[in-house]
């Protein structure tokens, strides 16, 4: 069953007065629009340039008004000043996976391609996707077990990753690490040379693929690194936690957060978070805050830029980021506490329930995703704002979607190849 889905906004700021004349234009007649003195070029880019980024919709309306705006909001120039302007790849929507089928749910922007009902959608970073190609039904046993699926429980096999782009539906197909494990998760990354990361091109990326190899309540973690240019996986390298707990080490799709050069993976709450550097090749474990289970918890970038982490303690949520002490040693401090039920009595009841978990971060963005009753909500930590974005939702994975996307109608006009037009 496809969850319905509410009007989401995804937490964009109010949108300049001038985009709403700007996108009504289309609504008026061909007489009176011919009528209209043509502005020059660059006026008309300056303004629309202006348009908030989360609402693709905008862009196609004014891209309709006449021949010459199509030609502008569909150029490789107006795309590249858009990016600029804006500099924060905007949420456009989320992957929802419903019995292991991915629904792409958004607020206007509609990918072109849809995605494979084999798919399981792992992570999506820089505008990419990153997949596991499944089937059912026949499957292999790893280490005595049957390998599952975390949110149908039915068995799966893994027969590659793909990196998806959704909105060109460009596809790197890759093997699957020559390693043996049983729990793992994985993150993929840019790594484009001069890129900022506003606007990745499709080029150079990496995986890092992070596993245990049981399920023991004392063990090794491990982590190797895929690398698009030498097409291959690097030997891994691994740390030893020596904690006792009950369940999994690590989980599958669980968000992931990027501070600078290294990368950071959730763990059971009792190990702690696993952190990769890129530049020196090395896996550590570094402590958390108090934690009761990994639901309740999501790892995030802080407002400094450095780590963070946003948890869920009964009615608060509880914004921490890793500072640095005197002794030089990073320590976990809690800056914010958001009171939910306060907010959430008045912007919509039926969120105030015993159940409620943490599922995801839109990264940089300081937005996080909770469960709630079968509903999904938005909650910006930096403004408090609150926002329902999905109703009947009954899995447990959710993977953020961030991107610019500008209309390729110039193919409409000119015959040119609608890829190549974007």
């Amino acid at each position: 069953m496809v969850p319905n889905q509410v009007k989401p906004s995804f937490g964009s700021r109010r949108a300049p007065q001038i985009h709403q004349n700007v996108a009504g234009l289309h609504l008026m007649s061909p007489q009176r629009s011919r009528s209209l003195p043509a502005l020059p070029d660059g006026l008309v880019e300056e303004v629309l340039t202006r348009l908030p980024p989360d609402d693709p919709a905008l862009l196609v309306r004014t891209a309709l008004v006449s021949k010459d705006w199509c030609r502008l909001v569909s150029g490789p120039g107006f795309r590249r000043r858009f990016c600029q302007f804006h500099r924060t790849p905007p949420l456009l929507g989320y992957i929802y996976h419903d019995n292991c089928s991915p629904y792409f749910l958004t607020s206007s922007f509609r990918p072109l391609h849809a995605a494979s009902p084999n798919w399981q959608i792992i992570n999506a970073r820089h505008g990419r996707f990153l997949i596991i190609n499944a089937r059912r039904g026949r499957f292999l046993v790893v280490n005595g077990r049957e390998p599952v699926d975390p949110i149908s429980s039915k068995p799966f096999v893994a027969t590659e990753f793909i990196v998806w782009d959704p909105i060109t539906d460009e596809h790197h197909r890759l093997p699957l690490p020559p390693v043996k494990y049983m729990l793992w998760n994985a993150t993929l990354l840019c790594t484009a040379a001069g890129c900022d990361h506003s606007d990745c091109p499709w080029g150079p990326f990496l995986v890092v693929f992070v596993f245990a190899a049981h399920t023991s309540e004392e063990g090794t973690m491990s982590a190797c690194v895929y690398s698009s240019e030498q097409g291959a996986w690097r030997e891994p390298v691994s740390v030893r936690h020596n904690v006792h707990h009950e369940g999994p080490c690590v989980h599958m799709r669980r968000p992931t957060a990027l501070v600078g050069n290294a990368v950071y993976f959730g763990c059971h709450p009792r190990i702690g978070v696993l952190e990769y550097d890129l530049g020196k090749h090395e896996l550590s474990v570094i402590g958390a805050p108090h934690l009761w289970y990994w639901q309740n918890y999501v790892l995030m970038t802080a407002e400094d830029g450095g780590l963070g982490l946003a948890s869920m303690e009964e009615s608060n949520l509880c914004i921490w980021s890793r500072v640095a002490s005197q002794g030089g040693c990073a320590t976990w401090a809690l800056p914010r506490v958001i009171e939910l039920n306060k907010m959430l009595l008045v912007r919509d009841p039926s969120m105030i329930s015993p159940d409620r978990y943490m599922l995801a971060a839109a990264d940089d963005l300081g937005v996080v995703f909770i469960w709630a009753d079968k509903n999904l909500f938005t909650i910006d930590v930096r403004s408090g704002r609150i926002e329902k974005v999905g109703v009947g939702i009954v899995g447990s994975s959710v993977i953020p979607y961030r991107n610019f996307f500008t209309p390729a109608l110039g193919a409409a006009f000119t015959g040119e190849d609608a890829r190549t037009a974007a």
